[in-house]
């Protein structure tokens, strides 16, 4: 061990020796109220101290310190302690406390490996000599007071020491301030503050304050107190370095740092995270006035904002600056900045801002990225060099610049780049009143607003210094724009912009979503270039290129001067021209504008000079020379220029001087389309007559009309009313024999369109037939398959033009072809009026057909010695029976039935007779139901027309009422053969069912016959054809109905044989039944002999009249036979007058026996 050494430690031992003799042990509260205020004690606390006396404690030793066995010894007490003047040294170390702390004028104070929970103010009121305090590797706990640290007229260090605050609101940590003549320092070195966001950080004033290796965060400063969440800082002269700042805020100025009346501050390597300030500055406010020079530098900063948009508005998302500040900002990088300008400078500060990188930016309401807003005097300079900012977004639903905004001083932007930028109705600069905006070795890249607004607005009215430009671009790039707002907007003063390159800009025409196409035109957006309309404004363009720049229009000539030299304009589309002039705007401002390369641009009319509406005399005088026209192409017409001026104008006052055209192209008028020789610019300068006399070449509105295809020397022969076949073809030509060409169908458009009408006229009455009005189309005005009336004799068809289009109104607008109208003397025409006019056409009449007739007109025939009838022989006519036979029949059939109906009343009432009860009662009646359904029959058939439901009706009721007839009088006939015949010993009592089955068979096969013809849609109503070739109703049902037919005459046949057999059987036991079975078929024999006849009259009246005689034969010898016989036996006993007596006696008998049926119900 070396003698240095061995010094080291005998020394230290000593001073622990001394240490050891002076310390005073402290274990008791009262031992420490003892022992406090003896002289020059050391005291020392062991363990937990907890002192509770409610008096506050005074210390008034010349010197004091305290200090713990370790960190973990803790001294509390319930009120504070005070050091008093006289204790002029102060240390404490190595100790937990809890309490609060007064020093008063003490010299010096030192806090050492220290926790702290409280609240210490020291005031020092002695300025002759500035005591200090010292805060090292100490933690302090504000209490939950309403009130944090202060230090008042000390010098202080703090250093490796952490400050934490509590949960009141509108109190800092720490407060230390000087005066204004005695400024204390404060030095801060790797320390931490935290405000548990509620405190606010540091407040100073009248200080130099000195930040090493610090963090803020977590710190909330309220409106009432004066902003700068972590420092609030006043009259200082300051230095930071290495310093973060990370989620803080203010609710006013300065989300992290407030510099107000500050002197110098010089700022490096800090860090910004997350800090917000509600008006203004998220990270830094700088506030001075007239009286106070600022100076703020600031070196190496960077800035992470909230990625969430904010719902309030901040002037600057980076920095604010208030008043006339010196400002110089070297290296920058900021990313989510919002919402609200990134710097806004208020007043006339002067601004140095190098080396910025900012990525996603976010701005509402009239934010930019830098906004010089309300000057005091001169405004803000404001110089922006090396810098590059990309996705920057502006939502705001009026306009507002997005990039740069100034309304007094300069802004001064070189060697910078800005990217991606996305607005609503957003420009890149503004600037008014006296501000002026210089851009040197600028780029801008993707630009998008979705509603259009100028991208360069100068409203600079009122400049004072008229020979410097206001607006100044130089060495200046922008590319792919795609709103289609006006690039440069002047209203007065004056703008350069030379050697720059303007690249797809208004890229939504290519696409044709530009929302200005919605829009009423406005001249934010009217032209594509530039917007001026003041006769201050100069504006001089130089060494420039516009390379895919599309618009309505490049340029308007307004008032003001316009310089244009040593520019190129390519692979452009200017709708109405690069350069436009229209009678809305007064072009009389001075324009030179020559040395362009014009080449490979785009437009509908007059790719370069478009002029538009003009008929008095404000054509501008314009000299351009040596521009270079190439390949150059107008979709309408002017492929250079286009003027419809016309009047008093002078359109020779324009004059291209030693310029080249090559390869350019129109529809018409490939360089130069006016409205006529007079009205066209001078040319001769530039190129020969020669050239200009070339087909298309120079070409003027339309002055006259000529047939393609037709020699007006020849006449056109045709008869009354024939038709013009032909078509002929009608064109549009100049006065230099240019042939115009008009919009194809692929390009129709009603208000281009040209419509023309034909009229006839000369010698006599004639006229045109049909639509005689057009429009014109496919390079021609056309017509064709004309029809014409007239009296013989000589006409001129006339065509004539009533709207022209898009072309300009000329006089010669109509043309004639001769027309002469022969006598009808052709052999097979005749001379009649047709198409209901009072004009006779010549013509050979047409008739689609006459089948065997003549055509006699159009459509009219004569039938006479054919079977037809009608105007074209193609109607046949109708069958006619004799109304007066199917009158009779009718009646008959009417006859029958009442007849029928009285017969059945008799067998009714006679039913108990023998002769009736002989006959069986119950086959009576149905036989007589029978003869009812047969009535009806004829009554259906005698109907002249048949419907489908008549069909049905006539099949039924005629099948039906054979079955009720003969079915019950061949089952009688069949009974009583037999019983006489076979089976003598036969019981006539059988039951119903076996009674009636034969009759319920023929109906159950007629109904299944009916039903099958029903299902399968066979009852059809027709229109045929007889012999005669008349036409006439009948029904048409389906094969299957033979059956029906075959089952009848099976039917009919046995009974005839039954008949025959019982031919010799005693009258007593028999009815005449063989009568009406021979009756019926003689009628069915001589009904189908007519069918096979083919005759439907005959077959009408023989199936009519034979049922009616068939039906009156079995009346009669069924009926009528037995009443005579009743009448006779009961005529021999008491005469006529008994045979009735009988019958009302009988009935009477009903009548009683029916009433007490109903008495019995009842």
């Amino acid at each position: 061990m070396s003698a240095t050494h061995f010094l080291i430690y005998l020394l230290s031992f000593f001073i622990l020796f001394i240490v050891e003799i002076n310390c005073i042990i402290i274990n008791t509260s009262n031992g420490f109220i003892e022992n406090i205020n003896k002289k020059e004690k050391i005291f020392q606390i062991q363990e937990e101290l907890f002192i509770d006396n409610i008096n506050v404690i005074d210390i008034k030793s010349s010197s004091f310190s305290l200090s713990g066995k370790s960190i973990k010894s803790v001294l509390s007490f319930i009120n504070s302690i005070t050091f008093s003047e006289n204790c002029e040294n102060i240390e404490i170390k190595d100790i937990t406390i809890n309490g609060d702390l007064y020093f008063h004028n003490n010299k010096k104070i030192i806090f050492q490996n220290v926790i702290y929970n409280g609240v210490f103010i020291s005031n020092n009121e002695n300025l002759n000599k500035i005591p200090s305090i010292e805060i090292h590797n100490s933690e302090l706990h504000l209490s939950n007071r309403s009130n944090g640290f202060e230090i008042n007229n000390y010098h202080v260090n703090i250093n490796n020491s952490n400050f934490y605050g509590n949960n009141k609101y509108n109190l800092y940590l720490l407060k230390s301030n000087g005066i204004k003549d005695h400024f204390t320092t404060i030095n801060i070195n790797n320390s931490y503050f935290n405000g548990n966001y509620f405190n606010s950080g540091i407040q100073s004033s009248y200080t130099n304050i000195t930040c090493f290796n610090t963090k803020f965060e977590k710190l909330f400063n309220t409106k009432i107190l004066n902003g700068g969440a972590a420092l609030s800082l006043s009259y200082t002269n300051c230095l930071l370095n290495s310093t973060e700042f990370n989620n803080n805020y203010s609710e006013s100025y300065g989300g992290s740092i407030y510099l107000k009346y500050t002197y110098n501050t010089t700022i490096n390597n800090i860090d910004f995270k997350n800090t917000t300030g509600f008006l203004a500055g998220h990270a830094i406010a700088i506030y001075s006035d007239n009286e106070y020079t600022t100076t703020t530098t600031i070196t190496n900063a960077n800035q992470i904002g909230n990625p969430i948009r904010n719902k309030f508005n901040t002037e600057g998302t980076f920095l604010y600056s208030y008043g006339e500040n010196t400002l110089r900002i070297d290296e920058y990088n900021g990313v989510d900045l919002n919402t609200g300008s990134v710097m806004s400078f208020e007043g006339d500060p002067n601004v140095e801002l190098k080396k910025f990188e900012i990525n996603r930016i976010y701005m509402k309401s009239e934010g930019s990225v830098i906004r010089n807003f309300n000057p005091k005097k001169r405004g803000a300079i404001v110089n922006l060099n090396t810098s590059h900012f990309n996705d920057i977004v502006q939502d705001y639903d009026s306009y507002s610049a997005i990039l740069f905004s100034t309304s007094a001083g300069k802004m001064i932007i070189t060697s910078s780049k800005f990217e991606n930028i996305n607005g609503y109705r957003s420009g890149l600069t503004y600037q008014e009143n006296r501000g002026v905006m210089h851009l040197s070795h600028v780029d801008i890249i993707n630009v998008y607003s979705k509603w259009p607004e100028p991208l360069f607005f100068n409203n600079n009215q009122d400049q004072d210094d008229s020979a410097n430009p206001c607006m100044e671009f130089t060495e200046f790039n922008i590319y792919n724009v795609f709103q289609d707002g006006v690039i440069f907007h002047s209203a007065g003063a004056v703008m350069t912009v030379s050697n720059a390159y303007f690249y797809r800009i208004h890229e939504c025409y290519k696409f044709n979503n530009c929302n200005s196409f919605k829009e009423p035109l406005d001249e934010k957006y009217e032209a594509a270039i530039i917007n001026f309309n003041d006769p201050s404004t100069r504006i001089m363009f130089s060494s420039l290129t516009f390379d895919e720049v599309y618009g309505k229009t490049g340029i308007i000539l307004k008032s003001g001067m316009l310089i244009i030299s040593g520019i190129s304009v390519q692979n452009s589309y200017f709708e109405n021209g690069f350069i436009n002039i229209s009678k809305r705007y007064t072009p009389d401002g001075q324009y030179m504008i020559g040395f362009m390369y014009f080449l490979n641009n785009l437009s509908y009319r007059g790719t370069f000079l478009h002029i538009e509406e003009i008929n008095t005399n404000i054509v501008p005088g314009l000299d351009l020379s040596g521009i270079e026209f190439t390949n150059n192409r107008a979709s309408n017409y002017g492929g250079v220029f286009y003027s419809n001026a016309k009047g008093s104008s002078k359109i020779n006052s324009i004059s291209f001087n030693g310029c080249s055209f090559k390869n350019n192209t129109a529809l018409l008028g490939n360089i130069v389309y006016a409205f006529d020789n007079i009205h066209k610019p001078n040319l001769d300068g530039s190129i020969s007559m020669y050239e200009q006399a070339m087909i298309n070449n120079v070409v003027t509105n339309p002055t006259h009309l000529k047939f393609d295809n037709y020699n007006q020397k020849n006449t056109i022969e045709i008869y009354s009313g024939d038709n013009i076949n032909s078509e002929y073809l009608v064109s549009l030509y100049d006065d230099f024999g240019n042939k115009f060409q008009i919009d194809s169908y692929n390009n129709l458009k009603i208000e281009n369109l040209i419509f023309y009408e034909l009229s006839i006229y000369g010698d006599s009455n004639a006229k045109i037939l049909g639509s005689h009005s057009n429009y014109c189309m496919n390079n021609t005005c056309s017509f064709k398959n004309l029809q014409v009336v007239g009296n013989p004799g000589d006409y001129s068809l006339e065509l004539k033009l009533v709207t022209f289009g898009q072309f300009e109104k000329f006089e010669n607008n109509n043309i004639a072809m001769n027309i002469k109208i022969k006598e009808c003397d052709k052999e097979g025409y005749i001379n009649s009026y047709r198409n209901g006019i009072n004009i006779k056409s010549c013509y050979i009449p047409q008739c689609n057909t006459c089948n065997l007739g003549k055509c006699i007109n159009d459509n009219l025939c004569n039938c006479a010695n054919t079977k037809f009838t009608g105007l074209t022989c193609s109607e046949r006519y109708k069958q006619k029976r004799p109304i007066i036979i199917d009158i009779i029949i009718s009646l008959i059939a009417y006859l029958l039935i009442s007849i029928t109906i009285i017969v059945t009343m008799f067998a009714f009432f006679f039913k108990n007779e023998e002769i009736v009860k002989a006959a069986s009662f119950d086959f009576l009646i149905l036989i007589l139901i029978g003869l009812l359904l047969n009535y009806v029959y004829v009554l259906v058939l005698v109907k002249e027309k048949y419907s489908n439901l008549d069909c049905f009706l006539s099949f039924v009721l005629n099948n039906c009422g054979f079955s009720f007839v003969f079915g019950s009088i061949i089952t009688k006939t069949y009974r009583i053969y037999y019983i006489f015949s076979i089976d003598k010993k036969m019981d006539i009592r059988v039951n119903n069912i076996i009674k009636y089955s034969f009759v319920l068979g023929l109906l159950l096969f007629h109904s299944l016959m009916t039903l099958i013809q029903i299902l399968t849609s066979k009852f059809t109503s027709i229109i045929a054809i007889d012999a005669d070739e008349k036409e006439y109703n009948t029904c048409q049902n389906s094969d299957i109905k033979i059956l029906s037919l075959l089952l009848n005459i099976f039917i009919i046949i046995a009974g005839a044989y039954y008949a025959y057999g019982i031919r010799n059987l005693n009258q007593k036991f028999k009815e005449p039944l063989s009568v009406p079975i021979y009756a019926y078929i003689i009628y069915i024999l001589l009904l189908y002999i007519m069918k096979i006849v083919d005759n439907n009259k005959l077959v009408y009246y023989f199936d009519s009249i034979g049922t009616l005689i068939y039906s009156s034969i079995v009346i009669y010898y069924l009926y009528v036979v037995k009443l005579k016989k009743l009448y006779y036996k009961y005529n021999q006993k008491d005469g006529y007058s008994a045979f009735f007596k009988s019958y009302r006696s009988i009935v009477m008998a009903s009548e009683n026996k029916f009433d007490i049926y109903i008495s019995r119900d009842c």
